[in-house]
């Protein structure tokens, strides 16, 4: 297994950071995670030989002991490419055909672990592979699930996803941040192509500004925007995200991710730096603030983040 260079040089601080990262993850046998991520790092240059060589024996190993790690295949580029979804996809779809064999009882395996499973790598993992059986029992279960169940906003998301995936029309129901919520179903994106045009502006200006002093920067905003767009799904919240075209409201939002990630990475961002690269005006300000003050409250909730597949 060699590591394929993404050409993203990253930095001392950066690698700090990742690997305080990795290690949460593997101390919550959160394994899956901890493969994407080191799937990303190996891709990646400025960690040293060494350093390399101890990121691919740990990949190796992970992907040897559990082999359901295999389903965050592409994750390294930091892309959100059509062509490695659809590989990914074919595998599982595959594997799922093995295991099942035409039995049923699989997916009803999968469905005792979506409802009884404490970890939200093995609830994802569920539920990527439901996506695929015919098992009858599962729309409706999965649905009861949502709506009795306050789980990680990323699984909530993938079962929404899922739901889809699988033909599933009609609303969605579910407890998140101490409201109850309703969705269309038909409505979840599938990838973030999928979103509203305001929430792909927001990253691709953070994307486009960090890119010119940060190379390996792009993909920790991405993932983290991701991981707050889950988080923040079928609330209030995220309809004010939708409506962020009005009144610039892109840049305030954009501008407040960034401040987020500078202050995760580096501890500190110069505030008034970004205030210029984004174009915040005194009329912005209370925009950019709401924003900051919202990606906050996530961060607390949220991070480490959990990274996955849109």
């Amino acid at each position: 297994m060699e590591p394929t260079s993404n050409n993203v040089i990253l930095l001392p601080a950066t690698i700090a950071h990742y690997e305080r990262e990795l290690t949460k993850y593997l101390e919550a046998e959160r394994y899956e995670e901890a493969v994407r991520l080191l799937q990303f790092l190996s891709s990646c240059e400025g960690g040293g030989p060494a350093k390399e060589e101890e990121w691919l024996a740990l990949l190796s190993w992970l992907q040897t002991m559990f082999p359901e790690t295999g389903f965050a295949g592409a994750e390294s580029s930091g892309t959100d490419s059509a062509e490695d979804a659809e590989d990914e996809e074919q595998f599982v779809r595959q594997y799922v055909a093995n295991r099942s064999g035409g039995d049923r009882s699989y997916g009803l395996q999968l469905i005792e672990l979506l409802r009884a499973s404490a970890s939200p790598e093995r609830q994802l993992m569920a539920l990527e592979q439901l996506t695929f059986t015919d098992t009858e029992e599962g729309d409706a279960v999965i649905l009861d699930w949502l709506a009795e169940t306050e789980a990680h906003p990323m699984v909530q998301f993938k079962a929404l996803q899922t739901l889809k995936k699988r033909g599933v029309k009609g609303a969605a129901r579910f407890p998140k941040l101490g409201a109850v919520h309703s969705v269309d179903i038909e409505e979840t994106p599938g990838s973030l192509d999928e979103f509203p045009e305001p929430v792909r502006d927001i990253i691709s200006r953070v994307e486009e500004i960090s890119d010119i002093g940060l190379p390996d920067f792009p993909y920790f905003a991405r993932q983290t925007w991701l991981e707050f767009l889950a988080y923040s799904y079928g609330t209030e919240l995220y309809k004010t995200i939708v409506r962020a075209d009005k009144e610039g409201a892109v840049d305030a939002w954009a501008a407040a991710l960034h401040r987020l990630l500078l202050e995760t990475v580096f501890g500190e961002a110069d505030t008034a730096e970004l205030a210029e690269l984004y174009g915040i005006t005194a009329v912005l300000q209370t925009h950019w603030d709401e924003a900051y003050k919202e990606l906050k409250r996530f961060s607390r909730i949220m991070l480490p983040v959990l990274p996955g597949r849109y």
